[in-house]
């Protein structure tokens, strides 16, 4: 059988390797070069073929060329601690000649300087799979080495191994703490506790989540306010915790001290579908029927007075038809039938009538009509996402926290700059608003001196992109008084001011971008 002399040589007519081999009646084996480089990084080898006789190349012979390449698409990867993964590195690879991902042996590889693997994770040497569960936080940058017969092919790649975080199905953050609903149904919170508004039985604040009292499983949603705090369970039960000096907890008792765990709203031991906590009072959805009770200061309640209740009272001509009610610091609004009310002070407009005059009962927000499809209540503002997918806000604006680029209240609902379509869902804080895309992006505006819209400059007067939020990774926001968490991809994660640790990640230290919340 007549030999060969195999040279090898790039696009350029580079020569790139010799050697010699058998051509057989059968076919020939060829090396195939896995060039493991960034994206859109590779490398093609034209393996030219001639004639060998006694050894010696008969270099008037024919030549017959082959191509094999590959290309390796790059790759960041960002785990987080105590997770499992399991990626298989053959879905990187895209080649060509004849030669499959499958052909070859996989080796990870730490030699050379810096070089070292994240401890938990392997790589199955047959398959390319690499899985298991990282055990310590950092960066880390390997080589990923496949080899075929004869030849390799490598390249580096870097895995951020972050600090594990808090997976949670819902998200509330208000003045200086924060609450979530977690993936296993339980309840717990983070931030500051002087109240017990933590509701773990104690009054010392927290930097990281603690399990609020017999609500570890079996919670559907969970609120924050001022100084206390709600969940609804998945029976449609009602349970507060926290300061109780007006009633907020609508337990039919008033007390100066903390109630540091929850106890059961009277009256709403079932047929509750959501609750929403405002400064020093609290409303619901009851069997359809809109209920506050409270501070009722200036019409707070809807009942039609402004004597204070600690125990659930009727919102007037909302008793029935009503999907979703939030509370402000001295407003609430409720959606019914796609109409949005709103009651109780209004000196900078926040009613949404045209009128800067208080409200002790339901008025309906002008130019709305039934195109809402959510909303959120902040201090002395409202904002909604209407039916179009567009977000408007009323009320004031000293700060910028309206987003129409300029300063100045309003008493009737104008278009958030930028926002007039493709958003989600709007979170309205004390002085700051946050709203989620469709796309999963997360954008912020108004006062911003904690960093609690995402970025470190001067207040933003109109909507702003979020740092430390990767551009389709946001599910839910909501904003506090100078802090915000949303509930993301990668888990909890919140950002601003952390005076009491009402970020949660373990720190008391500001944060103008987002960082995820310690699981604890």
């Amino acid at each position: 059988m007549p030999g060969a002399r195999i040279e090898s040589y790039d696009e350029m007519g580079r020569q790139k390797a010799m050697g010699t081999g058998q051509i057989t009646k059968m076919g020939m084996a060829l090396a195939a070069f896995l060039a493991l480089a960034s994206a859109a990084q590779a490398d093609t080898y034209f393996f030219r073929y001639k004639p060998m006789v006694n050894g010696t190349t008969a270099d008037d012979g024919p030549d017959t060329e082959t191509g094999i390449g590959i290309t390796l698409a790059g790759r960041n990867f960002s785990f987080l601690l105590g997770n499992e993964y399991s990626f298989d590195f053959k879905t990187l690879a895209t080649v060509t000649g004849g030669a499959q991902p499958s052909d070859f042996a996989w080796e990870l590889s730490t030699v050379g300087a810096g070089h070292a693997a994240p401890a938990g994770l392997t790589l199955d040497g047959g398959t390319g799979v690499y899985s298991g569960t990282p055990t310590t936080p950092g960066d880390y940058t390997f080589e990923v080495v496949a080899t075929h017969p004869d030849t390799n092919g490598r390249t580096i790649y870097t895995i951020k191994v972050g600090a594990a975080a808090l997976d949670v199905v819902q998200i509330a953050a208000d003045w200086e703490h924060t609450c979530a609903v977690t993936v296993s149904g339980g309840v717990k919170c983070w931030g500051r506790n002087h109240r017990g508004q933590l509701g773990n039985g104690s009054t010392t604040s927290s930097n990281v989540p603690v399990d609020v009292l017999t609500l570890t499983s079996n919670v559907r949603s969970v609120t924050v306010g001022v100084t206390h705090s709600c969940a609804v369970t998945t029976s449609g039960a009602l349970k507060c915790w926290g300061g109780n000096s007006y009633g907020e907890l609508g337990n039919q008792t008033t007390s100066a001290g903390a109630t540091s765990s929850p106890v059961d709203v009277f009256g709403l031991s079932s047929g509750v579908s959501m609750v929403d906590a405002g400064q020093w009072f609290t409303c619901a959805v009851h069997n359809g029927a809109a209920k506050c009770w409270g501070y009722n200061w200036q019409g707070y309640l809807g009942d039609g007075t402004t004597a204070n209740k600690n125990e659930p009272v009727g919102v007037q001509d909302l008793s029935s038809g009503v999907s979703a009610i939030e509370a402000g610091a001295g407003n609430a609004c409720a959606l019914a039938s796609g109409t949005l009310k709103c009651w109780g002070g209004n000196n900078s407009g926040q009613i949404g009538d045209g009128t800067t005059d208080a409200k002790f009962t339901p008025t309906d927000v002008l130019n709305l009509g039934s195109g809402v499809s959510s909303f959120s209540v902040g201090r002395e503002y409202v904002c909604a996402v209407t039916t179009a997918q567009g977000a408007k806000c009323w009320g004031l604006n000293d700060q910028g926290q309206l987003g129409r680029g300029t300063s100045g209240n309003s008493s009737t609902p104008v278009d958030v700059s930028g926002l007039t379509s493709g958003v989600a869902s709007v979170s309205a804080g004390s002085y700051h608003a946050c709203a989620v895309l469709t796309n999963g992006a997360a954008r912020c505006w108004g006062r911003n001196d904690s960093g609690q819209t995402g970025g470190s400059g001067s207040n933003p007067w109109g909507p702003e992109p979020v740092a430390g939020m990767a551009p389709a990774q946001v599910q839910s926001i909501s904003t506090g008084g100078f802090h915000t968490c949303a509930k993301t991809s990668e888990g909890a994660k919140c950002f601003g001011n952390s005076y009491s640790g009402q970020v949660g990640d373990g720190t008391n230290t500001n944060r103008s971008s987002a960082v995820l919340v310690r699981p604890n």
